[in-house]
């Protein structure tokens, strides 16, 4: 018997919600310094010019911050999708430096694997599974599959990712009476 090996690398996408909080942060860090600027600007008093400097240095290392470390740890987030035999696992990449494994399924407790438009409306409602896991590319791309399994640990599962067509064709033998296709 021969062996099956098979792993995919997805980038999350942003969400609309996401975009506009960090433009929200980006205009209300933008705002914060043209008004110290204009404050300092407008005040002579040395223990004002003082404290301006000291505000504008915190401004600087507070953009600094949220642009290096923030913004590059939110836009960051790949998963890892790995077949190997029977197992799958989801593993989460944050900033391409720190990997955790989020979930893990034996294929023989897969009930069902199924695009998300010809899920029925029992398997899209969220209160039906005690496990819940969004490893896609994003909650509205194309392409996205439920996987349902029911697990010693883990419990009735309901995991949506984004599989390639060589991962699906990898798992096809395995789960054939239990897949349905667009």
């Amino acid at each position: 018997m021969m062996d099956i090996y098979e792993e995919q690398l997805v980038r999350r996408q942003l969400t609309q919600k996401e975009q506009l909080t960090r433009y929200f942060l980006y205009g209300c860090l933008s705002v914060a310094l043209v008004l110290l600027a204009v404050w300092g600007f407008f005040f002579n008093q040395f223990i004002v010019r003082l404290l301006f400097l000291v505000a504008i240095v915190l401004v600087i290392c507070d953009y600094y911050y949220f642009h290096k470390v923030l913004y590059r740890l939110s836009t960051c987030i790949e998963y890892e999708y790995i077949l190997t035999n029977w197992d799958l696992d989801f593993d989460k990449i944050v900033a391409r430096s720190e990997r955790s494994r989020l979930i893990s399924v034996n294929l023989h407790s897969v009930e069902c694997l199924t695009p998300v438009e010809l899920a029925t409306p029992a398997e899209q409602e969220d209160g039906n599974f005690r496990t819940l896991a969004d490893v896609s590319i994003g909650p509205d791309t194309p392409g996205v599959y439920y996987l349902i399994s029911d697990g010693d640990k883990t419990g009735r599962t309901r995991i949506a990712f984004s599989p390639s067509e060589k991962l699906l064709d990898a798992m096809r033998p395995m789960i054939a009476s239990k897949f349905r296709r667009a």
